[in-house]
């Protein structure tokens, strides 16, 4: 499970590198390291090593805003690589 997290963030960190514009890197930025923050944070909560937060596990936790908050964020993600790909094959 941790390396598909792993995945998931490397997956955002490429796509960031290959986007242009200002404003869209930075917003990519910010969506894939609040995705990778919110799943340190609560795997350091499960270990024990940091206090209680209240944060869910992206993709696996209950919960149902949860969810739709992270499935609205990677097809972001995604709806930003395929535009991408369109540019890039035009």
């Amino acid at each position: 499970l941790v390396l598909l997290y792993l995945y998931a963030y490397w997956y955002g960190v490429r796509l960031i590198a290959r986007v242009q514009g200002a404003w869209l890197q930075s917003l990519l930025f910010l969506m894939v390291h609040l995705f990778a923050l919110s799943a340190i944070i609560n795997m350091g909560v499960v270990l024990g090593m940091l206090p209680t937060k209240g944060l869910t596990l992206p993709f696996m936790s209950y919960g149902g805003s949860s969810l739709i908050a992270t499935s609205i964020l990677f097809g972001i993600l995604i709806r930003a690589e395929l535009e991408l790909d369109q540019k890039i094959t035009c």
